[in-house]
């Protein structure tokens, strides 16, 4: 889409004075999005080389030259408040928050906010640098996968260094990475058929929603003893 924004080019109108309004776009888009922001901004442009200077300097990109106006935060917000929860709240919890970020689009440079909160989105582990960020990074990309979605939808975030894992004696994420397949499908199967006509229903329901990408919230309630548990792990 960006190329073919690039191959057009500006033309008078022939009726009015005034520019039409520009349609909002999701900042999933990436390029586009900054595009759209320096568009709404700055005055008479007369190129997008032009867009994409700022004080004299071209930048290589619409965001960049965003960030050098000033027209977007500087992440802080969403770094402070990563580094609240991590006093608090388990890695997981800490992890799980920074991936609600992420798929909430309002990061507009998600790698800066992970380089400066990787260590509080880890749990603490005896590991060098190298082998924390990637276990942490494999963390983070299953709790992606589990809301239909992967980490490789961010383009700029760094994404999992298989060679650095698999060659690592680290017990901890040799384990984390030891899944087998068919034994997992056994259980699966094991336990979907266990479930009464009603939990099957709600695992379907729940499924489906998830597949279809609706952000429904499911609230499973009931006394104890009524499989609410064995039901959220037949979901897993």
């Amino acid at each position: 889409m960006l190329n073919f924004l690039q191959s057009l080019c500006w033309k008078p109108r022939k009726i009015g004075h005034s520019i039409g309004r520009i349609h909002s776009v999701s900042p999933k888009l990436g390029e586009v999005y900054f595009l759209r922001i320096l568009l709404n901004k700055l005055k008479s442009p007369k190129s997008f080389e032009e867009l994409r200077t700022v004080n004299g300097e071209e930048f290589p990109s619409f965001r960049d030259a965003c960030y050098a106006l000033g027209l977007l935060d500087d992440e802080q917000e969403y770094i402070d408040a990563i580094k609240e929860a991590s006093h608090s709240g388990t890695g997981f919890y800490v992890r799980f928050l920074f991936v609600t970020m992420l798929m909430s689009n309002n990061l507009g440079r998600p790698e800066f906010v992970w380089e400066n909160t990787w260590q509080h989105l880890s749990d603490g582990l005896s590991l060098n640098d190298d082998q924390i960020k990637n276990l942490t990074l494999f963390k983070i990309i299953q709790i992606l996968l589990r809301n239909n979605t992967s980490l490789k939808n961010y383009k700029d975030m760094p994404y999992l260094d298989a060679d650095t894992v698999s060659s690592s004696t680290n017990r901890l994420i040799t384990e984390e990475l030891d899944y087998d397949i068919p034994i997992l499908k056994k259980e699966f199967d094991r336990m979907f058929h266990a479930l009464t006509n009603e939990q099957r229903n709600i695992f379907l329901d729940i499924m489906t929603t998830v597949k279809d990408k609706k952000g429904v919230v499911f609230f499973v309630y009931g006394y104890g003893g009524t499989v609410k548990t064995f039901l959220w792990k037949c979901r897993d």
